[in-house]
């Protein structure tokens, strides 16, 4: 899967000089969860043949971290992803893994009419060498630069340093780049029924696992070079996250007659976090629910 040499990119134009004195912003796209798929939630677990919170029991704690900042090679990486060190068929995972990698829907043709409008775009990611593997099937660099990758700069965000890194390597201090989204992604169960005819077996008592995607997207960042501050986000999300999680919905005062269906949650979720963050960020606030890899529901709205 690993694979050596330079990622190409796109020509930044002749203009370029032109772009920057005009004030034009470069736009930087965070890329695992933004432009592609990420196989950690589904495809992964999947391929050892658990759920998601059995592989966050047994994973290494630090390994893949290590791996995501270059301080550790592939091999390592693969001789670690367990915190057992247990065997596994790691050349059928990594196959499992690349095939999994995918343009999420409406990103690629998203990217491709900014290129056309001469945006200037980066990369701006977390994530360890096995972007080359992306860039070799999906290639990215038709549309934006793999400027920052944590992998190559050594640092990931939400690190202070990995902002000012990439706004240096394009030459424009933070109030001239644009970020275009951030996002929490936790998990959820619970259990609710949905007691109306309409929703059939759902109307009795069941148990639901929801993924939970929440992304923050804003037109500016602000005084920090941020959307909004990923920590204080992850402690919001987390905190709302836990006043549901492990609850039978039907019992609990707060939704008492309300058909706590999976867009009724979105909303709800939505709802909280918006009064969370109405200080301090400004832009628009999108909630995901996935309830499997082939269904979820979502509210999005502005916040502030």
């Amino acid at each position: 899967m690993h694979s050596d040499g330079c990622v190409p990119s796109i020509p930044a134009g002749s203009d370029e000089t032109d772009r920057i004195a005009a004030g034009q912003p470069a736009v930087f796209f965070d890329v695992m969860g933004t432009l592609v798929h990420n196989p950690f939630y589904q495809e992964i677990p999947a391929f050892f043949g658990m759920s998601l919170d059995e592989l966050l029991r047994v994973k290494h704690p630090t390994s893949w971290v290590e791996f995501e900042r270059g301080e550790i090679p592939e091999s390592e990486y693969l001789r670690r992803m367990f915190a057992d060190e247990r065997p596994y068929a790691a050349a059928a995972f990594l196959a499992s893994v690349k095939g999994a990698y995918r343009w999420i829907d409406g990103m690629e043709s998203l990217v491709a009419e900014l290129r056309d409008r001469s945006v200037e775009m980066h990369t701006l990611s977390n994530y360890p060498v096995w972007y080359r593997v992306i860039e070799e099937k999906l290639r990215l660099s038709r549309y934006l630069r793999w400027t920052f990758v944590s992998c190559l700069a050594g640092v990931q965000k939400p690190r202070p340093e990995a902002y000012a890194a990439a706004a240096g390597a394009v030459k424009r201090p933070p109030g001239a780049c644009l970020l275009i989204d951030v996002g929490v992604r936790r998990h959820m169960m619970i259990a609710h029924s949905l007691q109306d005819p309409y929703f059939g077996p759902a109307a009795a008592l069941h148990g639901a696992t929801y993924v939970v995607d929440v992304e923050f997207c804003s037109e500016q960042l602000n005084a920090k070079a941020v959307v909004v501050d990923i920590g204080a986000a992850s402690e919001g999300v987390d905190k709302i996250l836990k006043s549901l999680d492990f609850r039978n919905l039907d019992d609990d005062q707060r939704f008492a007659g309300t058909l706590t269906t999976t867009e009724f949650l979105a909303k709800y979720i939505h709802g909280e976090l918006a009064l969370r963050f109405a200080a301090e960020f400004r832009g628009e606030l999108k909630v995901v629910l996935h309830e499997s890899h082939i269904a979820w529901a979502s509210y999005s709205g502005p916040v502030g």
